[in-house]
């Protein structure tokens, strides 16, 4: 070995490293002991240690002093052990701990050990001791408690929540002066006796009144037979200040001086009457100091045309007394007046009046709505109370009832003529009465100041009429109106069965409307040379067509594409050709796309050849031409780009029939062809029909648009329309509207 290399190995030396497997998490402190509470919590109740039902709970109360309250507790099975820390019982609860209370108690904490009627008053008595923090959680999540609080005061706070835990069981109660014994509790008002009885000159009241305790809803009376009432405070809080005085008495009497006979006799003894047995010596008169019978006066004024004032005076004999300047003045009320059926005036007086004048000692009310309300339904309520005096002024502000408007309704010619009959009223003042009403008030103030009553069926109808019929003020000035024929449905729906509105119908407007209503009964006769067998369906609609034009009436004709929507057109148009009179004009107008006006052409020629038809078609003066010299017996048929450009064209011409096809064409009312067709329109063409297989795509406004062009009015004007339908019904899927 050379020098220098002493100890040192040639070899390699190898290293162990041991690797140890990662640490697997633990459950965090107190969480163990937590998920063995809930993992037991349903389970207990079949450990045998748990005596399921058995544990009762029973209070022991003490009366320490007059002021002083408190209870202890017993707790067992047959034999009871004195309870000497109610939170530590508590948190044994919460834990589910088995406790020992002596040799021959001892059990597994939880509530189903306790008797049903005692589990109550644990949960009290665990409220109590988390509010107070007697018993609190640790940080393991298990409860503890280092206190010995056996007793507990019982206080305003919690009085009604330990009777209310205690519920039908009895108790043990003793005071500083008595023993314990067994006592239950009633939860109902005793009835008392008192006695009245002469004292020298005066009067003197004796009756026994229990001890009295106080909890925040409720009053308890400790009653000498064992027994504690539970009566709500609202029940007596007229007596309940008497009731405390007496119980204060050690010899349960008072006495009442002479002068204060009157007031005792006038405001405490109805009362005491109410409440209690009153027994009355039989030398006693105390029918002299009774109150006086009073009654009451009631004088209104109107110093303003929307102001009504109002005094109240109570009469005992020949003196008067404002009662709303005495309200407060107790000792004027006291001098031999009846303050209860006083005040009681005052409250009912004072419902009806928004304000008090203290410096005139009225009642003020004020504005329209208010004055319509009083007169008429409060006055009513006043004229119970006593005699009521009311100024000339306030007179002549009466409450009358609406008219009774007669309507007389005819069919004359191709219209409807309205003939109202105001009753008492002037036209002109109805008209006035129409034009400002206002559906949400009860009533109409005239120029006189008088209120009408609107609150009838009668005078919303006429409104409703107005302004679905659209008629000017001017119109009902006027007592004669004149609406269009198609009209006739709504006013006959809306007339009808209406007991404030008098209504006569000529013959030819009820023979209209049972037309309308029986119009598949109707027996219309298909026109003679038809080139076609109709189909059973289009029968039907030949018969709509025939029913829809013989009572003025504009319609659709909405049949799905292929199912001879033109067919049956052809019918009525030759129904109607064969069976006008001679010289009667049954010129029509047929207007379509570009794209069909030959096939009307030759749909005519191929079903009812002898139609005479002409496509107004060309050059300008061509078109112009055959719109001039088109006979009374012809159709003409052209397109709505033609209708657009000869608009004018057709301004002197009068026709029977005008019927569009494909109108969905029409159905933006914005559009160049409605505003064409609403030209046509305005020529004098008694029918028109509409053809469609689809009245309705997308929006509502379609299908005004092409009642606007059939019947104009019939919906309304747009804006009316899309406020009072169409918005509704895309806004909230109202269907019904």
């Amino acid at each position: 070995m050379k020098k220098g290399t002493a100890g040192i190995s040639s070899e390699p030396k190898i290293v162990k490293r041991v690797i140890e497997p990662p640490k697997s998490p633990k459950t965090s402190p107190g969480f163990s002991e937590l998920l063995s509470h809930y993992a037991m919590r349903d389970q207990t109740v079949f450990l045998p240690k748990a005596k399921a039902g058995q544990v009762k709970l029973e209070g022991h109360l003490h009366r320490k002093s007059s002021k002083t309250l408190e209870t202890e507790f017993k707790i067992g099975i047959g034999r009871m052990y004195v309870l000497k820390s109610i939170s530590k019982m508590v948190a044994a609860v919460q834990n589910m701990e088995t406790v020992s209370y002596g040799a021959q108690l001892s059990f597994l904490h939880c509530m189903d050990a306790f008797q049903e009627e005692s589990r109550p008053m644990v949960s009290f008595l665990t409220s109590y001791a988390e509010e107070t923090n007697a018993c609190f959680q640790m940080a393991s999540g298990l409860y503890g408690s280092y206190l010995d609080d056996r007793y507990l005061t019982l206080t305003v706070q919690n009085l009604d929540e330990f009777f209310l835990a205690l519920g039908e069981q009895g108790f043990y109660y003793d005071t500083y002066l008595t023993e314990e014994d067994c006592w239950h509790c009633r939860r109902e008002m005793p009835r008392y006796e008192m006695e009245l009885l002469r004292k020298a000159d005066g009067l003197e009241v004796r009756m026994q009144m229990d001890a009295i305790m106080s909890g925040r809803k409720y009053l308890y009376l400790v009653s000498g037979q064992n027994v504690i009432y539970q009566v709500q405070k609202e029940q007596i809080e007229e007596v309940r200040d008497f009731m405390e005085y007496i119980a204060q008495r050690q010899d349960g009497t008072c006495v009442i001086a002479k002068e204060d006979i009157p007031t005792f006799c006038q405001g405490l003894l109805p009362v005491l009457e109410e409440h209690f047995d009153v027994k009355k010596e039989e030398a006693l008169a105390l029918q002299q100091y009774l109150s006086p019978q009073v009654e009451f006066q009631i004088y209104l004024d109107a110093p303003q045309n929307d102001m009504i004032t109002c005094e109240l005076l109570a009469v005992y004999w020949e003196k008067k007394y404002n009662v709303f300047a005495d309200l407060n003045n107790i000792w004027q009320l006291s001098r031999g007046r009846d303050v209860r059926k006083e005040a009681a005036a005052n409250q009912l007086v004072r419902a009806c009046f928004s304000a008090y004048d203290a410096r005139k000692h009225q009642m003020i009310l004020q504005g329209a709505d208010e004055m319509y309300e009083f007169l008429s339904s409060s006055m009513e309520d006043l004229q119970k109370l006593g005699e009521i005096f009311i100024s000339d002024r306030l007179k002549a502000i009466r409450v009358i009832p609406s008219p009774k408007v007669s309507v007389g309704v005819s069919l004359a010619e191709n219209v409807l003529e309205l003939h109202l009959n105001p009753g008492n009223l002037g036209m002109s003042e109805l008209a006035e009465i129409l034009s400002k009403y206002d559906r949400k008030k009860k009533y109409y103030r005239l120029r006189t100041g008088e209120f009408m009553d609107m609150d009838e069926d009668g005078i919303r109808v006429l409104s409703d009429l107005r302004d679905n019929l659209q008629i000017s003020e001017v119109k009902l000035r006027s007592g004669e109106i004149t609406i269009p024929k198609y009209r006739a449905l709504y006013l006959y729906a809306r007339l009808k069965e209406q007991d404030d509105i008098q209504v006569e119908k000529n013959r030819e407007f009820r023979i209209m409307i049972r037309n309308m209503k029986t119009a598949e009964e109707n027996d219309f006769e298909l026109p003679k040379n038809l080139q076609a067998q109709l189909r059973e369906y289009q029968k039907t609609g030949f018969w709509w067509l025939k029913t829809l034009c013989q009572n003025g009436f504009g319609g659709i004709l909405a049949d799905d594409m292929g199912l001879g929507k033109t067919l049956q057109t052809i019918a009525f148009l030759l129904s109607e050709m064969q069976e006008a009179p001679e010289g009667a004009n049954r010129r029509s107008l047929i207007v379509a796309p570009a794209s069909l006006v030959y096939n009307w052409e030759s749909e005519c020629a191929r079903f009812a050849p002898e139609l005479q038809t002409k496509l107004v078609a060309g050059t300008q003066e061509q078109r112009k031409e055959m719109i001039r010299s088109a006979g009374e017996r012809e159709i003409l048929i052209t397109s709505y780009d033609l209708l657009r450009r000869d608009m004018e064209l057709y301004q002197d011409l009068s026709f029977f029939c005008e019927i569009i096809d494909e109108a969905q064409f029409i159905k933006n009312h914005a559009t160049q062809g409605a505003k064409a067709v609403k030209v046509v329109k305005a020529i004098d063409a008694s029918f028109r029909l509409a053809l469609t297989g689809s009245p309705v795509e997308n929006q509502l406004s379609e299908l005004w648009s092409i009642f606007d062009y059939l019947m104009p009015g019939f919906l309304y004007g747009y804006q009316k329309f899309r406020e009072q339908f169409e918005l509704p019904i895309v806004r909230n899927s109202d269907e019904e509207l």
